[in-house]
């Protein structure tokens, strides 16, 4: 999702006055820290380009504990910060599993996420790097971010060690992320989107 940050929401609000907000508002909607955003709409090759990463993801994925979920998934990520990021992974399965004792309700947040993606746009770029780089550094269950250029080929992964590291990738090259043991070629994420 092309994460245009509209104006914010007038006043500040709490989480639990988010939430409800979240729940009935067509459009999905980020918290930070009392602060609303609105998002937007994506480019084609926005939406090219996470269809090919979560295709990837799925097909590795399967049989593991972890899942892939992309664009419409709501994150928690702090007490008081929830994104919806291009594309979760988590590897609890707490995150999915239906309560036994209420099976009509299905989980609608994922609460400890392992890995986030973000496809960059010039709209949202400055945030991607800024005040989501520091939140997804902070969360305790994160141990990649990735960063995906849209315009050209070129995707930044950080990874926590001892810190946080950056690797970055181009065409030609093998994407790795290494908390999954998995490994995706550049020019794959990148088709019919370029």
């Amino acid at each position: 999702m092309l994460h245009v940050q509209e104006d914010p929401f007038p006043q500040r609000m709490s989480v639990e006055e988010y939430l409800q907000l979240d729940e009935r508002s067509p459009q999905r909607l980020e918290y930070h820290q009392g602060i609303v955003y609105a998002l937007a709409g994506a480019s084609l090759d926005h939406n090219t380009i996470i269809f090919n990463l979560t295709q990837a993801l799925k097909t590795q994925l399967k049989g593991s504990p972890c899942r892939t979920y992309f664009e419409g998934v709501k994150t928690l990520v702090a007490e008081d910060i929830y994104y919806y990021p291009d594309v979760v992974v988590t590897c609890d399965v707490s995150d999915y599993r239906k309560d036994p004792r209420q099976p009509r309700k299905k989980p609608r947040t994922i609460r400890s996420p392992h890995l986030v993606i973000e496809v960059l746009s010039p709209e949202t770029e400055r945030t991607d790097r800024g005040e989501k780089m520091k939140a997804y550094q902070a969360c305790s269950s994160i141990d990649e971010i990735v960063l995906v250029n849209q315009f050209y080929k070129e995707i930044e992964v950080w990874r926590r060690a001892d810190g946080w590291q950056r690797h970055s990738y181009e065409s030609g090259e093998v994407l790795e992320l290494a908390s999954l043991d998995l490994f995706i070629d550049v020019d794959e994420i990148y088709d019919e989107a370029l």
